[in-house]
């Protein structure tokens, strides 16, 4: 009788044990995963372009699905915005209960502000993005695809490193010293350790520094992508509050990444920007034709017609290229005068016909 007894115990215990270990054999109840996603090169750009699109939508589809069941239905770009400005003399709002502003209005936030905590896990929320993103575009897991399709992917992948250098950048000038994870972390289980704001500051400055040889030009980058005008412009803008964040002025190495963005391809970076006030005024100085003094942005339209927009230095310079008197230019009672002027001036001199700038006069 024992023998059945025990014979039916180990029997028993087999079965259990073997459907124990079975139940561990677990996967997400998901048509796709990481597995199934990173099989193709377009998939890649694919994340990518969820990576770049969290920073302007709150979920997968407009209106619905939100990536974050804690936020209050702001996108990062709008918390980003509240965070800088509403404590400041460049916003004024009219709707402060409203929209819940109170608080970042009057320098009175907490921890428990909406518009704080959403920051904070929208930060990080686009981080982790990121960070999925890298844990499968290594070297290894790329290896499968065509040369130019790894090719492809570690411009994507600087990319996606660019997008989470510049999101710790934001979490360390809003929050300081912060939770810290990367790609090599554990996925489960595993509490970030808190960094410092000099720790995040190097991590960000070796980040920026070692992706730039592959990132993109300004030439051949797509629009509405990082480009390495990007990646220098951050790391300038980094070093310009190092003595805030570090308390160590960079202020040398600021000129150096400015530099090195003046250098990238791309016809607004290769503007001489003139030194003269009203220049600088300008909407538009990749326009600007070089040599010869003062220029004016003078466009045809119909023939013998003519609009203006009255700006005091603009008056100045219709002075000086159209031999205008120059006494009580800038009355009202002499407006009207003064563009009777210009049009017999320009009808008489069409060598005055000049491109310049944002459009200023319109004529013929």
């Amino acid at each position: 009788m024992k023998k059945i007894l025990y014979t039916a115990f180990y029997f028993c215990s087999a079965l259990l044990l073997s459907s124990c270990i079975g139940d561990l054999d677990q996967y997400p109840h998901e048509d796709e995963t990481s597995s199934t996603i990173y099989t193709s090169a377009d998939n890649y750009k694919a994340v990518l372009g969820k990576i770049y699109a969290a920073m302007v939508t709150t979920g997968q589809e407009k209106g619905g699905d939100p990536d974050l069941s804690s936020n209050s239905g702001q996108d990062y770009m709008r918390c980003f915005f509240n965070l800088q400005e509403c404590g400041t003399d460049e916003v004024a709002s009219t709707w402060l209960s409203g929209d819940n502003v109170t608080g970042l209005t009057y320098l009175s936030w907490d921890a428990n502000d909406p518009w704080v905590s959403d920051m904070y896990y929208r930060i990080y929320y686009n981080i982790a993005l990121c960070n999925e993103f890298l844990r499968n575009a290594t070297d290894e897991s790329i290896a499968r695809f065509t040369e130019q399709e790894q090719t492809e992917i570690r411009h994507y992948r600087a990319e996606a490193r660019f997008m989470r250098a510049l999101f710790y950048y934001h979490a360390m000038d809003l929050f300081r010293n912060i939770p810290f994870v990367t790609e090599n972390d554990p996925t489960v289980g595993y509490l970030p350790p808190r960094y410092t704001a000099a720790q995040v500051f190097s991590y960000i400055e070796s980040e920026l520094t070692s992706i730039t040889s592959d990132m993109l030009d300004r030439a051949n980058c797509p629009y509405g992508r990082a480009s390495r005008g990007a990646a220098y412009t951050l790391l300038a803008k980094l070093y310009l509050n190092a003595e805030v964040y570090i308390n160590t002025p960079k202020y040398t190495e600021c000129i150096s990444a400015c530099k090195e963005v003046i250098k990238q391809k791309g016809k607004h970076a290769r503007v001489n920007i003139p030194t003269d006030q009203p220049f600088l005024l300008r909407l538009r100085n990749d326009l600007r034709i070089h040599g010869g003094g003062n220029r004016l942005h003078i466009l045809r339209d119909q023939p013998y017609q003519l609009r203006i927009i009255f700006r005091r230095h603009f008056i100045i310079e219709l002075d000086e290229i159209l031999e205008l008197p120059g006494s009580g230019l800038h009355s009202a009672d002499n407006q009207l005068q003064l563009i009777a002027d210009i049009h017999i001036r320009l009808r008489q001199r069409p060598e005055r016909l000049l491109q310049y700038g944002d459009a200023v006069v319109h004529g013929g």
